[in-house]
């Protein structure tokens, strides 16, 4: 008997506390990146702009501060969400076809985050999302491609306010989240890059380390065309230039053109002999440079 009652006294405990767990600080704000991007371009009144999304994430930032446990923070998220109007039903047609290698909604079910309650309401807005043209993003005429739009920009702040930086990261990571298609594609699972990147912005203490947070996140998409360069970024890496041109030729980088010819001498830098631009309008432009560097190595003239 004693066994028995040891046994139920765990196992209430147990439950109690599985049941308060506490949520820590990158937790919530994860949770709360994915909620409030979600709501940006699934929502039907959120979607359509009718209100200032960046202040009504200041004011959720504000409030999960307070809730410590999932029953908490569920239900702030719950209550927030309230506030922008009853969904009506408005189903989308299942006849079309779309790109899902980036579709994922799973973690709306995310039970140590969200009450059923709240995974329903999301479920709700999935159904009923928002159609027709969208307040937050357009795609361009030509290209198709997705571009930011009405993103407004807060004079009263600035990067030394943690709500800021957290906008900042918020923004871009759903931007990618939503409308980058090549997102399966890259190095580091997207979801991770969120949670490695929440403490970088969180933490930073200068502007240089809020400008190499943002760096660090915009290089996670692994794009070529993806940059971000600032002064402050610069003075960080370096302002200083190499002073020659190169190309890669038969995969080695080769010095095409000197732009400082008495610092190039002082250091022994040569570029190849003979290789006009003109090479490389033909289309027997590689075979010659590559026949030429190979010429040139043997003698060591470069």
């Amino acid at each position: 008997m004693k066994y028995l009652l040891s046994m139920l006294l765990v196992l209430i405990c147990f439950s109690k506390s599985s049941y308060s767990q506490e949520l820590s600080e990158t937790d919530k704000l994860f949770a709360t990146c994915k909620v409030w991007g979600y709501l940006k371009y699934y929502h039907p009144k959120v979607a359509a702009g009718k209100f200032d999304f960046d202040r009504k994430l200041f004011e959720l930032l504000s409030q999960i501060e307070n809730s410590s446990s999932k029953e908490e923070f569920s239900r702030t998220l719950t209550d927030w969400i309230i506030t922008f109007g009853k969904i009506k039903s408005n189903p989308k047609s299942p006849n079309e076809n779309y790109f899902d290698k980036n579709f994922n909604l799973e973690w709306t079910k995310n039970e140590q985050c969200f009450s059923p309650e709240l995974t329903e309401i999301f479920k709700d807005i999935e159904n009923n999302r928002h159609q027709g043209k969208k307040h937050y993003v357009s795609a361009h005429q030509t290209s198709g491609y997705a571009i930011m739009t009405n993103e407004a920009e807060d004079n009263d702040l600035n990067w030394e306010s943690k709500e800021y930086r957290l906008l900042c990261l918020f923004r871009y990571w759903n931007f990618v989240e939503y409308f980058f298609p090549y997102k399966y594609q890259t190095d580091t699972d997207w979801d991770s890059v969120l949670m490695e990147s929440i403490p970088e912005f969180l933490e930073a203490k200068t502007e240089t380390e809020y400008h190499l947070a943002i760096l660090s996140l915009v290089a996670s998409v692994d794009d070529s065309h993806a940059s971000f360069i600032t002064k402050q970024t610069f003075n960080y890496f370096g302002n200083k230039f190499v002073p020659f041109n190169t190309s890669i030729i038969n995969g080695k980088a080769i010095v095409t053109e000197l732009l400082d010819e008495a610092l190039c001498e002082e250091n022994d830098i040569r570029k190849v002999r003979y290789l006009q631009q003109r090479l490389f309008q033909s289309p027997f432009a590689k075979l010659i440079a590559v026949q030429e560097v190979t010429t040139l190595n043997k003698n060591k003239q470069i």
